[in-house]
């Protein structure tokens, strides 16, 4: 959410560079803070504010009071990048309460590298972090990362049985924002009709299962129709095999679907009953032997 506060941030002027112009510190540092406000401004319209990805929090094994921070990157409220390179512990300590597990976002003092350094040598500024347990969110631009309620003094701290319902001495995370494009897998399903079964509706059928999955961002899922088992079928993640009639699979199918399964692929057969209202088609049998 866009505060007058925060708005009043956005710069409204950067330097038109003229020949002849003295590039002094502080016209260089002036022209490079234009850009980093742009870049923090572009990740809040963009993105937002919360958890890029990683930042897990996960309760050590023995529970006691420390909990581990996994890698990740985060955007606080003002578009600073925040990065926690590698896994942090942080120990709660005995203190009972509810807690706020939180990231911010500073910088370290500007200052020289390596051993000797010269009078006219460039000073660098470092990205940091701090984490921090609250007893309550503070004012400042912050990155929630995980909640903890303690009813007793010392109890041990350990990760959520019901992640939708912790329960006290349980790390909560439900309160964490989650932001940026979700790394969704790519499937693709191959259709293959046996005797018996209709091509057309059962590719219909498995389309609009891949449609459901596209539409509720657990997959992008793709169809392909009317594979026979002699087709390449090491593309696909998936095969719907489908028929209904009396069936006979030769060797060289038999071969195929094996070396298929072999190598990780995922089956899923079906009996049509469409035209056996009052019994079990044919294919029943034949696709119980096979499994």
């Amino acid at each position: 959410m866009f505060t007058r506060e925060l708005l009043g941030l956005f710069p409204r002027k950067r330097i038109r560079a003229v020949d002849g112009m003295a590039v002094t510190a502080e016209v260089w540092e002036e022209a490079h803070e234009y850009h980093r406000l742009l870049s923090r401004f572009h990740a809040l319209l963009q993105h937002g504010a919360g958890i890029v990805a990683g930042l897990e929090v996960i309760a050590g094994e023995p529970a006691d009071s420390t909990v581990y921070v996994l890698p990740g990157v985060a955007v606080d409220p003002i578009g600073q990048i925040i990065v926690i390179p590698e896994p942090r512990t942080y120990d709660l300590g005995p203190t009972g309460g509810t807690f706020y597990l939180v990231a911010t976002y500073h910088e370290s003092r500007p200052q020289g590298e390596g051993s000797r350094i010269q009078e006219d040598a460039p000073l660098y500024v470092r990205s940091q972090y701090t984490l921090e347990a609250v007893a309550e969110l503070p004012a400042t631009p912050h990155v929630e990362l995980a909640r903890i309620r303690r009813r007793e003094t010392g109890a041990p701290i350990v990760n959520a049985t019901d992640p939708d319902h912790p329960r006290a001495g349980e790390i909560d995370l439900r309160f964490r924002r989650s932001i940026g494009a979700p790394q969704t897998p790519i499937l693709a399903v191959g259709v293959v009709t046996l005797r018996g079964a209709e091509g057309t509706r059962h590719g219909e059928g498995m389309a609009a299962v891949a449609a459901a999955l596209r539409q509720t961002g657990v997959a992008q899922a793709w169809v392909d129709r009317g594979l026979t088992l002699s087709s390449d079928l090491a593309r696909y993640d998936a095969l719907y095999v489908v028929g209904s009639a009396a069936l006979q699979f030769s060797q060289d199918e038999m071969k195929a679907l094996y070396a298929y399964w072999q190598q990780g692929g995922t089956i899923i057969y079906e009996s049509c009953r469409r035209n056996y209202s009052q019994g079990n088609p044919p294919a029943d049998t034949i696709v119980n032997e096979l499994l």
